[in-house]
């Protein structure tokens, strides 16, 4: 019982760091994007400087959200073992449909694609 509460606990605070973490990321994100001016243009390290630290900020918020979904499955071991890697593998399922089949994955793809287009257009 005291590994099953150790392993939660666990869980628990390392979603809560990668939480904090990616809070902390999209603040110094948020000052990044706002210390670019409105008159000035930004220069290309800057652009990049910026998506990047957002992309970490979104990666660190996911891996924090991934981590309670896994915890729900860790409840289920309380319950019984098998019923904790039917609750994973349900849960991994549940990710997958998420990241890769849902309706705002479509959405960020049609966008991703637009713009790679509109970029192709523009540099010839």
């Amino acid at each position: 019982m005291q590994i099953h509460f150790a392993v939660l606990l666990a869980m628990f605070v390392l979603s809560f760091f990668a939480f904090t973490l990616s809070l902390r990321q999209f603040n110094h994100f948020c000052i990044m994007l706002g210390a670019l001016g409105r008159h000035g243009e930004a220069t290309d390290p800057e652009i990049d400087a910026i998506a990047r630290l957002n992309s970490m900020a979104a990666k660190n918020f996911n891996n924090g959200l991934r981590a309670y979904y896994f915890a729900v499955a860790m409840v289920a071991w309380f319950a019984s073992s098998w019923l904790a890697i039917a609750v994973s593998v349900a849960t991994v399922a549940f990710i997958v449909h998420r990241e890769f089949f849902s309706t705002a994955h479509r959405l960020a793809a049609s966008v991703a694609v637009s713009a790679s287009r509109r970029e192709e257009q523009e540099h010839r």
